[in-house]
């Protein structure tokens, strides 16, 4: 039978979607595409009528006449699927135009951490798309079929179709269709909906006074959850030198970072966030004044110590623009530098250098922090001096607890190595998101979408200096519970007129930072049981 290739063409297809709508049958049921439509049966029935002929479309791909067509539909049906099945092997979940967003934000400088981490998922989903390779091959070679180049139409209308369902739903629709296709949506659908890049407003505010410290540091870490460090918790060893300069701090515990995900928050403490921000629906964040513009009209000079991105590449939603009030701007230039076992440590001698031969100084230091995967980022055979703690728990508890000692706890013994902290200067430390750790399964330890665990935002805040009476006499007044009392203290301390702002919800913003349509959602995970969200 001369259809018999075309059949099978069509029949793997189906297999392979079926096989996503399985892996993905905890997070999406077909009764809840019923629900979906429960009031729109003609719009399900059209749902349905373009998913089935989307795959009877891509199943005529083998029996293109044209190799020019044929291998271009097979690439980009490869790399869909492949990077579909990637995405729910490490995830659980479907990918979204949020994922996107956050891969175009965070992959160039992550993407090395990401391939080592989830490897075995990586490596099945390449397997499935060389399988698909392999068997639309033999398929071809098999069938003496071979259709017309105008049969193309029919993917293009199928993709047109899925681009334009996801168009009328904002790039938000969950039910599933085609992965050939609507991975390409997204990209299509992606520069409607991205953020804000242009120039900022000019600051019309002024100081009100001289400011209260000399220099202001903060220090960014990445992905230290608040709960395993030794000021907050005695119980793990993790942060020794912390605990031993315990009394020259103001420590405020365990607070909720602003969003769970890297560049939300650091654009949100960039932006000088407040709760009108939560969301941003109007991007203020990214046009209003950044923190640079108020330290330099205050007489600071002005500095960013990256550990994270380099040559010159600016991540968190960083513009161009952002550079153009930063006075000193360093990213890793050595190999040492960018090394994730090595990078904090030669951070924080850089802050050093930079401190002996500066004053009057703003500073942002985004710290390497503890990204996964957790044993990259300490020496091979490193280990706590704590045995016995160690034998009590799994092989990913003592990764990430080595990495906390190593980068978080090393970073602050080698800039306080002389026992002394910096006269006239107030560190500010705390992390842009907490982190999941788990022996078992397969997860995403930050940064997830939907359902996120608390522990992505649970992250440490303290202030360190010579002289804390200025900065506990502010605190006395604020609740401990977020990263947005970092920017009125430091807007207060540079001498500008910054009210303690009303208390935020002793929780982290998940899902859309910048929604840009009444379909993008978001909603805030609370840190405690008893908020209802």
């Amino acid at each position: 039978m001369k259809q018999k290739y075309l059949l099978f063409s069509i029949v793997f297809i189906l297999v392979l979607e079926l096989f996503q709508n399985f892996l993905l049958s905890q997070t999406f049921t077909f009764t809840a595409v019923l629900n979906l439509f429960r009031y729109s049966p003609l719009y399900f029935a059209g749902y349905i009528l373009v998913y089935i002929f989307a795959i009877l479309a891509i199943g005529l791909i083998p029996m293109f006449r044209s190799r020019f067509l044929y291998y271009s539909a097979l690439f980009l049906f490869v790399i869909s699927v492949a990077f579909n099945f990637g995405y729910i092997f490490i995830s659980e979940k479907p990918f979204h135009l949020l994922d996107l967003n956050l891969l175009v934000n965070e992959i160039h400088i992550h993407w090395v951490h990401v391939v080592k981490e989830y490897f075995v998922s990586i490596s099945i989903a390449l397997i499935l798309g060389i399988i698909t390779v392999l068997t639309w091959i033999y398929i071809r070679r098999k069938s003496c079929i071979r259709i017309a180049n105008s049969w193309s139409i029919a993917l293009l209308l199928s993709f047109f179709s899925v681009l334009f369902i996801q168009y009328k739903t904002a790039a938000t629709f969950q039910p599933p269709l085609p992965a050939m296709l609507n991975i390409p949506a997204f990209s299509f659908l992606w520069q409607s909906f991205k953020p804000y890049m242009g120039d900022r407003d000019k600051l019309s505010e002024l100081p009100q006074r001289n400011p209260d410290f000399q220099n202001i540091v903060w220090i960014v870490d990445c992905s230290v959850n608040g709960d395993f460090i030794s000021i907050n918790n005695t119980d793990w060893n993790t942060t020794p030198f912390l605990q031993s300069i315990k009394n020259k701090m103001v420590n405020r515990g365990v607070v909720s970072s602003v969003t769970n995900c890297s560049a939300t928050t650091n654009i949100f403490l960039l932006g000088l966030g407040g709760n009108s921000q939560i969301p941003d629906t109007h991007e203020t964040l990214l046009k209003s004044p950044n923190i640079f513009t108020f330290a330099k009209r205050a007489g600071y000079k002005t500095a960013y110590l990256s550990a994270q991105s380099n040559n010159r590449k600016l991540h968190n939603f960083m513009t161009k623009y952002d550079v153009e009030d930063i006075d000193y701007f360093h990213q890793p230039l050595t190999q040492s530098e960018r090394s994730p076992v090595l990078a904090d440590s030669e951070l924080a001698r850089h802050l050093k250098t930079y401190l002996t031969h500066n004053d009057s100084s703003f500073i942002y230091v985004l710290k390497s922090g503890v990204h996964f995967p957790w044993y990259n980022n300490y020496p091979q055979n490193y280990t706590l001096n704590d045995s016995s703690q160690m034998e009590s728990m799994g092989d990913k508890t003592t990764q990430y607890f080595n990495a906390l000692n190593w980068k978080t706890d090393r970073f602050f013994q080698i800039l306080f190595e002389d026992g002394t902290i910096s006269e006239n200067t107030l560190f500010i430390y705390t992390s842009d998101h907490g982190q999941i750790v788990k022996e078992e399964g397969n997860y995403l330890t930050h940064c997830n979408t939907h359902n996120p665990e608390i522990e992505e935002g649970k992250v440490p805040l303290f202030y360190l200096s010579d002289n804390l009476s200025t900065v506990s006499n502010y605190l006395s007044t604020v609740k401990p519970n977020n990263h947005a009392e970092i920017i009125t203290l430091t807007l207060h301390l540079m001498g500008y007129d910054a009210p303690v702002k009303e208390s935020f919800p002793s929780g982290f913003l998940y899902g859309h930072l910048f929604p840009k349509h009444p379909l993008h959602q978001w909603a805030i995970k609370s840190l405690h049981p008893l908020y209802v969200e």
